[in-house]
């Protein structure tokens, strides 16, 4: 080869390699933009910004994934997040005058241009009132037309800010406001814990019971669960919803009778009571039981008289009926693909770790009682510990951690279209709770950005790499862009497989190359071949699928989204 042919080779190469920037293009305000982002390219944009200004950007877009980065004149990051199909909505505040510079680039490798729309809005602030500044973000981030949000705020025991935003029901255009009902979610199990506590301090229940003293129809397991394991989640019990799902119950409606034969019927656990900390809901199904069947009296009517009322939570209560006409509930909204609100009803009645209703006015209330009881109770202050002696930061309901180096006491909440977020800051004496029906996931990134503005004197900006521009994702590849692996016969895979622990059936197909899992539940499924007679899919209950040929059967084991819970499947 000559010189000069290397030369153009060398050449061809760098190119095909580049990403390629098309200049810096200024953002304006309100102006929505519509782009095309080309495989081997990034758009930058510049932003000039006042001190203090807030800035939310709209990222509407349904055909890949994109990076969002910002960073400011010093290079330090402002805001950096992966925005997925839909609408995302990064935010970021200001903390010095200047130009700002926003770079969007792909996820992943594209194979043709894809366009997305990009607005934002600046929030101009006069004032160093922090519940000003907030309320003038809520009010951008849930427009009027919307389904939206309430949230509380209080500072040194009194409330300075508590506003409403956006629709509680979109058929009737009627308002989120101060008496409108919203789904806790898992912010319920902090009230589920508090009835334990108040069971164990009038010495019903000791927190060292066995749980089949009270629900004898549990299996008897290797070693006996506490009534402790359940509070802090060292149990070992798997999360029902994913044998659920696996049997057809993914979208479909789950009675608690249901709910209650699967944990009845399941003498496996993840691991023996003490060893390891992993969530789960299963835990507080059977504490909200416990409850039941000591106090003997339905867990509703329970909570209603020994927690809420007490407290002056007089529009509480527990919906232990997903058919209860509820009077002020706001209804549960999350967007189609096509960009559209829809509702997306609860699909559970057992209660315990969820299914809790409240609005901002009561929920001020409990924050106030919590606080008191936080500092005077001895089981609130009680560390819990694994039986190897690690610590298990999760106490009574709540998770203990830090937030920019502040301590925090917190737990988010999430089912259907409904997200929750309460958060104490005890050496701060400051309390934040926000209660959204719009199924946003940036909801929490809303509820972080609330805790900086509170926290502000504390924040220190993340010092941005030199590497800024050759960051790379470390995003999972998609099933349809993976190429299957040769060295797994995908013919001898194929036939139905049964599981007798969930009484479901799958069957296993090969088209084109490609294997596809489904039965009456789910309609056909592409599995992507990871390794080996191992391969995944893009459904959160079908997350690995592991084949084994060494049985007396052919076995296929499915595992969940966590790959903390598994389904064994024999072939027929």
């Amino acid at each position: 080869m000559n010189s000069t042919k290397a030369f153009w080779i060398c050449i061809l190469l760098l190119f095909v390699n580049t990403k390629f920037s098309y200049g810096q293009e200024e953002l304006i305000p309100e102006v929505k933009r519509e782009k095309i982002l080309k495989p081997n390219s990034e758009h930058v944009f510049t932003l000039n910004l006042n001190k203090g200004e807030l800035v939310i950007f709209y990222i509407t877009n349904y055909s890949s994934d994109l990076q969002f980065l910002a960073w400011n004149e010093n290079n330090e990051i402002v805001e950096q997040t992966e925005t997925f199909d839909g609408t995302d909505i990064p935010i970021f505040h200001a903390r010095e005058t200047g130009k700002y510079n926003i770079k969007i680039t792909p996820l992943h490798q594209l194979k043709d241009a894809i366009k997305y729309n990009l607005q934002l809005k600046v929030i101009k602030s006069n004032t160093n009132d922090k519940a000003e500044i907030i309320s003038k973000l809520l009010k951008s981030f849930y427009p009027k037309n919307e389904p939206g949000s309430c949230v509380s705020i209080m500072y040194e025991g009194k409330v300075i800010l508590q506003e409403c935003y956006g629709l509680s029901n979109i058929s009737y255009q009627s308002k989120n406001n101060e008496q409108t009902l919203f789904n806790l979610a898992s912010v319920s199990k902090q009230f589920t814990a508090y009835g334990i506590s108040l069971l164990s301090s009038k010495g019903l229940i000791s927190l060292n019971d066995d749980i089949r003293k009270f629900i004898p129809e549990l299996p008897e397991y290797s070693k006996p669960i506490k009534i402790e394991n359940l509070l802090n989640h060292t149990g070992g019990f798997y999360e029902n919803d994913f044998p659920l799902a696996l049997a057809g119950y993914d979208n479909s409606f789950i009675p608690k009778e249901k709910e209650f034969q699967f944990i009845y019927s399941n003498k496996d656990v993840l691991f023996n009571s003490g060893e390891q900390f992993q969530y789960s809901n299963t835990g507080y199904v059977l504490l909200a039981e416990i409850i039941s069947r000591v106090t003997k009296m339905k867990f509703n009517q329970w909570m209603s008289e020994n927690v809420f009322i007490p407290i002056g939570m007089s529009s509480t209560l527990v919906l232990d009926d997903m058919n209860t006409v509820v009077i002020n509930k706001a209804e549960s909204y999350v967007k189609s693909k096509d960009g559209e609100y829809i509702i997306s009803p609860v699909n559970f009645d057992a209660p315990g770790p969820g299914n809790i209703l409240t609005n901002i006015d009561d929920l001020t209330k409990w924050i106030t009682h919590i606080d008191s009881i936080s500092k005077e109770s001895t089981l609130y202050n009680k560390k819990t510990f694994l039986n190897n002696g690690e610590e298990v930061n999760y106490i009574f309901g709540n998770f203990y951690s830090s937030f920019k180096g502040n301590k925090m006491i917190s737990h988010l909440g999430l089912t259907s279209g409904y997200r929750t977020s309460l958060a104490r800051f005890p050496e701060k004496n400051i309390s934040v709770a926000l209660l959204a029906n719009n199924g946003m996931w940036k909801t929490y990134d809303l509820a972080s950005e609330i805790f900086e503005i509170m926290l502000s004197d504390e924040i220190q900006l993340e010092k941005l790499k030199a590497t800024i521009f050759e960051k790379e994702s470390n995003k999972k590849v998609t099933s349809s862009e993976k190429k299957p692996l040769q060295n797994t016969n995908l013919e001898k895979l194929t036939g139905f497989y049964y599981s007798d622990k969930i009484q479901t059936y799958f069957q296993v197909t090969m088209e084109n190359g490609n294997l596809f899992l489904s039965n009456f539940f789910n309609p056909q499924i592409r599995l992507t071949n990871t390794n080996i007679n191992e391969f995944s899919s893009d459904v959160w209950y079908l997350n690995k699928i592991k084949f084994n040929e060494n049985d007396d059967k052919t076995s296929m084991t499915i595992f969940n989204d966590r790959d903390t819970a598994a389904i064994k499947f024999f072939k027929q």
